[in-house]
């Protein structure tokens, strides 16, 4: 039995014919669909509630500690923080701090955030206790939304969408984008997450919700081992691969990408190559971009007519964005290659992908119409395209 891969959509009312209720309803989302559901509960301008104060933060406090460890990898200190969800806590009135909702932040050394979560806390009468369960619809960060718009499409230009999509992601911080992508796509994923730091798993299911989607399905699996030496094995010697999509969002105590995943002196990039499906498999790496560029500068530069990457690509962080792109495109030869910036986030993300001719206008109209089709709450093809840079075509 196939599977189709299909996300959840809007239903019209029911006293409408089954035709004229589809009409209706993608005439509807011609209209909006471009501009997200305008429902999103984890938009940026939630962000004060989370953020915190720590290391000079503009958040409204700094939260309260729910797990703090000490990194046996030397990623330092490991921290989640509990800040109020202010406009949708609710009390039961049963029984205080009950039923509500929080942000979750992971951190590492008390400042470098690596994850956010919504996380519903409510009282199991029976176990006598608090449950703790992430909410698998939000994404706080703005470059985990822009990482979800480019999977979510660059998935949909597979030429067979029918069966599961087989997903690696190396780096679990709080495992926001596996949950989100999971649901997005019906449990249709198998999700295989390799996380080099215990103490991060061990954060993530007890301070960021994570626990009850640990071991509810097969299709969430999550091992403590380097994802360097996973790959270069040939993924638990190939008996996951190949795989339709790598995510690599993995920083260390330093806040660094991790050697082995931004250079060719390792195998773990060539071997990368034999993991991924050779018709449709696509890599998206996070890297840090520098600063962010103005609205107003963006624009002068649009007006100037150059050709502008989101980032400065003559300086020490532009550089190394160059260089490591430049060895993921020598060992994975991929059909197609770009960068985007993040909105309100200063990172870069770098897609490489077997499927061919992944051009700025073709990822815009395919989110387009993912977005008529989904309730997805935010904007996809805005995402997708933003300083879009070609890189099969524009080598500095």
């Amino acid at each position: 039995m196939s599977h189709q891969c299909r996300f959840h959509r809007s239903r019209a009312p029911r006293f409408l014919s089954c035709d004229l209720r589809i009409a209706l309803g993608r005439s509807i989302k011609r209209v909006v669909g471009c501009f997200g559901s305008g429902s999103d509960p984890c938009g940026w301008e939630r962000a004060p509630e989370w953020w915190g104060t720590q290391g000079g933060g503009w958040g409204r406090q700094e939260g309260k500690v729910v797990f703090e460890e000490v990194s046996r990898v030397g990623n330092g200190i490991v921290q989640v923080t509990s800040h109020p969800c202010e406009e949708e806590s609710r009390e039961d009135g049963k029984r205080n701090g009950a039923n509500k909702l929080e942000w979750r932040v992971l951190r590492f050394n008390k400042t470098t955030r690596q994850s956010v979560a919504k996380v519903a806390v409510t009282w199991d009468p029976t176990q006598k206790r608090t449950v703790e369960n992430c909410q698998v619809q939000c994404l706080a960060f703005e470059y985990l939304k822009t990482m979800a718009a480019l999977a979510i499409t660059t998935m949909s230009a597979r030429e067979k969408k029918e069966g599961w999509i087989k997903a690696l992601f190396v780096g679990l911080g709080g495992g926001s984008l596996p949950l989100y992508l999971q649901h997005q796509w019906n449990d249709l994923c198998q999700c295989h997450i390799v996380e080099l730091d215990e103490t991060v798993l061990h954060a993530a299911s007890t301070g960021m919700g994570l626990s009850p989607y640990l071991f509810k399905t097969g299709n969430f699996k999550v091992v403590v081992e380097d994802g360097a030496k996973f790959i270069q094995t040939g993924a638990g010697e190939k008996s996951e691969a190949p795989f339709d999509l790598i995510v690599i969002d993995a920083f260390d105590g330093a806040d660094m990408i991790p050697q082995p995943f931004r250079t060719l002196d390792t195998d773990c990039l060539k071997q990368m190559k034999s993991i991924l499906h050779p018709s449709h498999g696509t890599v998206l790496l996070n890297m840090h971009g520098g600063k962010i560029t103005s609205a107003f500068e963006w624009e002068m530069q649009k007006l100037l007519g150059a050709k502008y990457p989101g980032f400065d690509w003559k300086d020490s962080l532009g550089r190394q964005i160059l260089e490591i792109s430049q060895a993921y495109i020598s060992a994975l030869q991929p059909r197609s290659a770009f960068t985007v910036s993040c909105s309100k986030q200063d990172n870069i993300i770098l897609v490489l992908s077997n499927t061919a001719a992944l051009s700025k206008v073709k990822m815009a109209h395919l989110a387009r119409d993912i977005s008529i089709e989904s309730d997805i709450e935010f904007r996809l093809d805005n995402r997708v395209q933003r300083h879009f840079w070609d890189l099969k075509e524009d080598r500095r």
